[in-house]
């Protein structure tokens, strides 16, 4: 790709004096500053002012739920590398052998098995994990942000509840 010679005439055109090449997309940003006004000037600029706008409510039921969840995550990412670890000793002279199971169609050996089964509780860690922060512990956040107490479910009405005329 070639630069953009001043002495083209392709760039001379409708322009005084001749010669100069065109103007950069710089000389189109405005020259006075930003006003105090602006919604840049109003973002936290520090870590602590970012994690200020979080606000994780302070019971002892989250508390369990935070803990619950870190216990869940730490088991699954331990699980996922037990997982791989017991590939590696798939070996004729290893501790498992080189034996083999047939389940079904399936012709694995019995290190295989083991891996899949760890990898799987592992999956299930990690997914319950995430369904205690998604449906549990994300709605009494919300609500520890607004300032609001947790909703509770309204009660659902019998059928002697109802009329009839």
């Amino acid at each position: 790709m070639s630069k953009r010679a001043p002495t083209n005439a392709r760039y001379q055109k409708y322009q005084e004096p001749p010669g100069k090449t065109r103007k950069s997309a710089a000389a189109a940003k405005p020259s006075r500053k930003a006003t105090g006004t602006s919604s840049t000037a109003s973002k936290p600029k520090t870590a602590a002012g970012r994690r200020a706008a979080r606000i994780d409510p302070q019971t002892p039921e989250f508390k369990a739920l935070r803990k619950q969840w870190w216990i869940l995550l730490l088991t699954g990412v331990i699980l996922v590398t037990a997982s791989w670890g017991v590939r590696y000793i798939d070996k004729p002279g290893g501790i498992l052998g080189a034996g083999r199971i047939a389940i079904g169609s399936l012709n694995m050996t019995y290190a295989g098995l083991l891996s899949s089964v760890t990898l799987g509780l592992a999956y299930a860690c990690i997914f319950y994990a995430l369904y205690l922060d998604f449906a549990k512990m994300r709605p009494m956040r919300l609500a520890a942000s607004k300032g609001d107490k947790p909703a509770a479910k309204p009660a659902k009405p019998t059928k002697t509840d109802s009329s009839t005329d």
